[in-house]
């Protein structure tokens, strides 16, 4: 993974009564898939961290993949205890990351800019708003089942608030894969949009304009504070 796969840029824009509000994008870019590594997630923790001063996050990938998931090369159990150590802290800290953004105190956009597989369609699943390309070939879906792995607990949690109740079996267990607009009716994505990033960005610029950040706040935890605390609970078991 390159140095600088994960950036941060603060964006400004003055709300609708003339204050200056700002916006935190944060860009995947690891020139590949957007695997998420070990450091990668430590990076985009890292950085969400950072980002908490602005008003909005904006979390984008690359132009053809948003995310691919968990790097495979770690996430397998190797043949030695230092592979398997290895694979059990980076699904640790990937679950935190999942928990991080789901339970995030400002708003989060996504602009899902290519594909979004496995742990990449976990990110959409767990912001607040997700734009993605319309008439387009790209695939976003969890496929789990599909490579040997069993659906996690978490990932049910996640999946009962935020996949549609007719979708989710098949979005789990048949590890279906959608294009954007399938997307959009299974929970993935709420727009399709020609130009991603830019309707992202103005998507932001809304939610800044017309929602109020307390409320907000306050508003999220009660819809997710519940099911944040399962999720801590279930990553602290497979820990143990």
């Amino acid at each position: 993974m390159g140095q600088n796969a994960v950036n941060l840029e603060i964006k400004n824009h003055n709300d609708k009564e003339g204050n200056e509000k700002s916006i935190a994008h944060i860009a995947l870019d690891d020139g590949k898939v957007n695997a998420l590594s070990p450091q990668l997630v430590a990076d985009l923790s890292k950085t969400l961290d950072e980002a908490e001063s602005a008003d909005v996050v904006l979390l984008s990938g690359n132009q053809k993949v948003f995310s691919a998931g968990f790097d495979l090369k770690v996430i397998r159990d190797g043949d030695t205890e230092e592979e398997s150590t290895a694979a059990k802290n980076l699904m640790r800290d990937g679950v935190n990351l999942f928990n991080q953004i789901f339970s995030y105190p400002k708003p989060v956009v996504v602009a899902c800019t290519g594909h979004a597989i496995a742990g990449g369609a976990i990110m959409l699943m767990c912001s607040d708003l997700r734009v993605g390309p319309e008439n387009t070939d790209i695939s976003i879906g969890l496929n789990e089942v599909a490579i040997g792995m069993e659906i996690p607990p978490f990932l049910i949690e996640i999946a009962n608030v935020r996949l549609a109740n007719e979708k989710r079996y098949e979005a789990l267990n048949l590890a279906r894969l959608y294009n954007t607009e399938e997307a959009k009716s299974v929970g993935f994505l709420d727009i399709t949009a020609k130009d991603v990033l830019d309707t992202a960005l103005a998507e932001a610029k809304n939610i800044i304009d017309h929602l109020d950040p307390v409320a907000f706040t306050k508003s999220k935890q009660r819809l997710r504070g519940a099911t944040s605390e399962r999720i801590k609970e279930l990553n602290a078991k497979y820990n143990n």
